[in-house]
């Protein structure tokens, strides 16, 4: 898994069309203050833009974690939270309510994930689906500049 990260890290973006790109809300940051889990969140989204639909970090970050809604390609609405433990989805469904309010008095623990490509690889399979193309594409893309050298 790190040897596809760094593949993905060495090659440059590539171009891609309005209809590829995910929508991004733009915040007003004037009086939030900065934080690791709110910039590493927002980075971490960013560089799975080919696999989303849109996303918008959320100003309810604090300083010892972040969180963003997420539409993925199927069109689900997630709220992905990142924390010093790892990236989790918070157990709500997409009307609002949440599942485990009134079945039990100890929610269960939500699953932590270690980075965010493997939350969305668990979650959306069009979003595994359009890695996968990724890769493809960003391996050819290495192959030919390096069988061109």
């Amino acid at each position: 898994m790190k040897f596809l990260s760094r593949v993905f890290n060495q090659l440059k973006p590539r171009r891609v069309t309005d209809e590829q790109t995910p929508q991004r809300e733009n915040m007003n940051t004037g009086s939030y203050p900065s934080s690791f889990y709110h910039d590493e969140l927002e980075r971490a989204l960013g560089e799975q833009c080919f696999g989303i639909h849109s996303y918008k970090v959320l100003n309810t970050s604090s300083p010892r974690q972040s969180s963003a809604a997420v539409i993925t390609l199927e069109g689900q609405r997630l709220n992905v939270i990142l924390t010093g433990q790892g990236y989790s989805v918070e157990s709500k469904r997409s009307d609002g309510t949440d599942p485990t309010s009134t079945v039990t008095s100890n929610p269960p623990r939500p699953q932590i994930y270690e980075t965010i490509e493997c939350l969305l690889l668990d979650i959306s399979p069009l979003y595994a689906s359009r890695r996968q193309e990724h890769l493809f594409l960003a391996l050819q893309s290495l192959s030919r500049s390096t069988y061109h050298r």
